[in-house]
């Protein structure tokens, strides 16, 4: 009973020295995020201090470049195949009538070449960078060197692939 009666007593005496804390009203200003960047933007002025560098400024190394592409050919293989496939479905005839309607447009060589070379280098680009990431996965060839000059040989040799199956 005793240890009740102090456990209240005690309470109630926090509750009174907290009670001024929490009764004041908080007098602050609220600014919102375009007030505060304003304030950034004018401090850094007047400071003199250089605005940061978008990443247009930068030279990005060759593996971060084929490291991109190898993502970016992955997708697009991705989203063109998904188009074609809808577009089967969805053209009306058969494929063999529609490939028929597409050669009756007679395009010219340079054309059909550069269309052709269009198709084919992303597949082998990925395919062959892919050859690349799976002798990685083994662990050899991941010093800087051997990165540089895998990445050389995987871009010359998917052109000269590329361009081999574009001239068939």
């Amino acid at each position: 009973m005793a240890l009740t009666f102090r456990s209240v007593n005690c309470s109630q005496l926090l509750l009174r020295r907290l009670t001024p804390c929490m009764t004041k009203r908080v007098t602050a200003t609220v600014s919102t995020w375009k007030d505060e960047q304003n304030k950034f933007l004018e401090k850094n002025a007047t400071l003199k201090r250089p605005m940061s560098p978008h990443i247009t400024i930068y030279s990005f190394p060759l593996t971060a470049l084929l490291s991109g592409s190898h993502r970016f050919t992955g997708l697009g293989i991705y989203a063109g195949l998904a188009a074609f496939g809808v577009s089967v479905n969805l053209l009306p005839g058969d494929l063999a009538s529609n490939l028929a309607l597409v050669k009756s447009l007679s395009y010219g060589p340079a054309l059909i070449f550069l269309t052709k070379l269009y198709v084919t280098w992303p597949f082998c680009y990925h395919y062959i960078n892919g050859i690349r990431h799976m002798i990685w996965d083994t662990g050899r060839g991941m010093d800087l060197k051997s990165m540089y000059s895998t990445g050389y040989a995987v871009l010359g040799s998917s052109i000269v692939i590329a361009l081999a199956i574009a001239m068939l």
